[in-house]
């Protein structure tokens, strides 16, 4: 009798388990390519890059935990007994479409380019291109059609300058129009 009482009130915790965020459904993605990197490195010490430079603090992290994981130390800045990886992301993305009356299709992408140079023997030890995708059903409105990951922040000219550029070109063009067909 003991042990039915606490099924019931672990039941309810199961009934309102939470949605698999963004963030959380691209690390899910990118811990197997890490960990498969990770073990590909021989030495102790690993100096890791990510490009594009605006990718995602995520991808850092990530491949950052793989390697702490295996005993490795990670540097950031290029040192001469390291073996240097260098993750270049591509490509990723985020889709969400409205399935119907209650849920969307969230659908992530992601491109990853990976390369190993060995520093003692100074040459590429592995190289390889992962294509990764995942697709979930979830509950609720889509909050966003299309997320790009690599966008890199809006600036002056994004926010505000080009939107007031477009709408005094569409008053100026308004303004001719009607003095000129009034002439």
């Amino acid at each position: 009798m003991r042990y039915g009482f606490s099924i019931l009130l672990v039941f309810p915790v199961f009934l309102n388990a939470q949605q698999v965020t963004d963030t959380e459904a691209l690390a899910s993605l990118l811990r197997p390519v890490a960990a498969e990197s990770a073990a590909r490195i021989s030495g102790e010490t690993v100096y890791l890059t990510v490009l594009p430079e605006h990718a995602p603090v995520l991808v850092t992290q990530i491949f950052s935990e793989e390697l702490q994981k295996r005993d490795r130390q990670v540097f950031f800045r290029e040192t001469e007994t390291a073996s240097a990886l260098t993750v270049d992301v591509r490509e990723m993305d985020s889709y969400a479409v409205s399935s119907g009356k209650s849920s969307y299709f969230r659908n992530i992408n992601a491109t990853l380019g990976i390369l190993l140079r060995d520093r003692e023997a100074g040459q590429v030890s592995w190289s390889r291109e992962f294509q990764l995708a995942r697709t979930d059903t979830l509950d609720g409105d889509a909050p966003y059609v299309r997320r790009s990951w690599l966008e890199e922040d809006s600036s002056f000219w994004d926010d505000l300058f080009e939107p007031l550029l477009v709408t005094a070109s569409a008053v100026v063009i308004a303004i001719l129009l009607f003095t000129v067909r009034g002439s």
